[in-house]
């Protein structure tokens, strides 16, 4: 394994130093659904919220230096020489690493007055509607109040029907920060799908005014120009940080070389590694630099296939060799710039893993290749486990168990959460999951909570 991580290190380095010296060179679903196209269809708008079920009433319990040359000969002395790695891989493997000595003081003290049963919640991001089982959300009164005090989750994320205009959305995320912080004591993740182009939850509304709605993904990375795709970043960032959404599920990282025969389509920079790695990175700086998280999504990479994931299993037929020229390629440039935040797909690699497991559950693909021997150290979330392509083969609790197991943190659910709740809570009780491996992860969703409330800050 050893030798395996170093052959990746080394082939990182290289991607990187690759990549930015060509960027020295001048140079499927609209309102349907969820994250990366999550299920459900977008109900209307209402100006309340309102329960269409009863709230739940059970209680949730859970340099290398080179040494100067002797004198020569003739008396003189060498100067001091020093090999640095090349610029471009300088960021390798940061991730959570930046980490000030005060987050990581936070995030210790919270996860040390966490109950089992709050660490478990933690691990969870789902639908604000989800949480306060109703539909249509667009407050967070009583009802979502209540919820929370149940199940204080770690993050929850807002669809179309939940973004109602500029003064409500403001109103919306700081309650909903001020609810996390009261009843779990830590910030809270508030996400969205804003990834410009086809996918918009905020800027395709007339009521938000003249915001600029981003050219698709696609015709970006067609003009060659990594600016462009930082602009979209920045423009984007500027008003989810505006509206209080601290998360955004982009950048699509997968390659697409035809639009219009695979369904993740526009949303792509385009097919060449290279050049989408570069436009990837823009943007997630452009987005960060105004205080939002990124999510670079889908790993391994849905771009080679044509399978929909919300509907069914994903399969590729690519060695893994080949996937480290292709869709993994963007992947581990990001880990090399030092992202913070990868999302998992729900697609089989049967000639990496030896089965027909999602990535998502699978351990060999996210704690062997993604954590092991690409180095990433920040948090990792699923797909939304709800799609088609987990549902029609593993039950919840399985599922989310699974997850965990394979090595990711957050686990997203639009949907019903608390049979995979339990499942993960009762995994910790028979000790199917060690109580260490949960304190792993949500000791990485604090400690990335902390860096984000402190980027907002700055």
């Amino acid at each position: 394994m050893a030798l395996v991580c170093t052959a990746v290190i080394i082939l990182v380095m290289v991607i990187s130093d690759s990549i930015k010296n060509r960027s020295a060179e001048p140079d499927y679903y609209s309102e349907v659904s969820g994250p990366s196209g999550s299920e459900g269809e977008v109900a209307p708008v209402t100006s309340e919220e309102y329960v269409t079920e009863e709230p739940f009433s059970e209680e949730i319990t859970e340099e290398i230096t080179k040494e100067p040359d002797t004198e020569e000969i003739t008396g003189e002395t060498t100067e001091e020489v020093t090999e640095e790695e090349p610029a471009a891989f300088a960021g390798y493997g940061k991730g959570l690493d930046e980490a000030s000595p005060e987050v990581i003081e936070k995030a210790k003290d919270a996860l040390d007055n966490m109950s089992t049963e709050d660490k478990v919640a933690q691990m969870f991001i789902i639908s604000l509607d989800s949480l306060s089982a109703t539909t249509n959300t667009n407050a967070a009164g009583d009802i979502t109040r209540a919820a929370y005090k149940k199940f204080p989750a770690g993050g929850v994320i807002l669809f179309s029907q939940n973004i109602k205009d500029r003064v409500s959305l403001k109103e919306l995320t700081k309650n909903l920060q001020s609810i996390s912080k009261t009843y779990a004591g830590v910030p809270l993740i508030i996400a969205t799908d804003e990834e410009g182009g086809e996918i918009t939850r905020i800027a395709s509304k007339k009521s938000f005014g003249n915001l600029e709605d981003v050219d698709t993904m696609y015709d970006i990375g067609m003009t060659e120009d990594v600016s462009n795709a930082r602009h979209a970043g920045e423009t984007i960032g500027t008003y989810l940080s505006e509206y209080g959404v601290n998360m955004d599920l982009a950048p699509v990282a997968d390659l697409v070389s035809d639009p219009d025969g695979n369904p993740i389509g526009r949303r792509s920079f385009g097919g060449d590694p290279e050049e989408v790695s570069l436009m990837v990175d823009a943007y997630r700086e452009g987005l960060e630099s105004c205080g939002v998280q990124s999510c670079i999504k889908h790993y391994l990479g849905l771009g080679s296939v044509y399978e929909d994931t919300h509907k069914e299993l994903a399969v590729t037929d690519k060695t893994k060799d080949e996937l480290m020229k292709s869709d993994l390629y963007p992947f581990m440039y990001e880990v090399g710039e030092g992202a913070r935040c990868i999302m998992t797909a729900h697609i089989a690699v049967p000639e990496v893993t030896g089965n027909d497991d999602p990535a998502s559950l699978s351990e060999e693909a996210v704690q062997g290749i993604l954590r092991d021997e690409m180095g990433f150290t920040g948090v990792i979330i699923t797909d939304d486990l709800k799609m088609g392509a987990i549902s029609a083969g593993y039950s919840d609790e399985e599922a989310a168990v699974r997850a965990v197991q394979a090595g990711n943190d957050m686990l997203m659910y639009v949907g019903s959460y608390k049979k995979a709740y339990n499942g993960v809570l009762n995994a910790v009780e028979s000790g199917e999951i060690s109580e260490d491996r949960i304190d792993e992860s949500v000791m990485r969703i604090l400690t990335l909570k902390y860096m984000m409330e402190e980027s907002d800050e700055d």
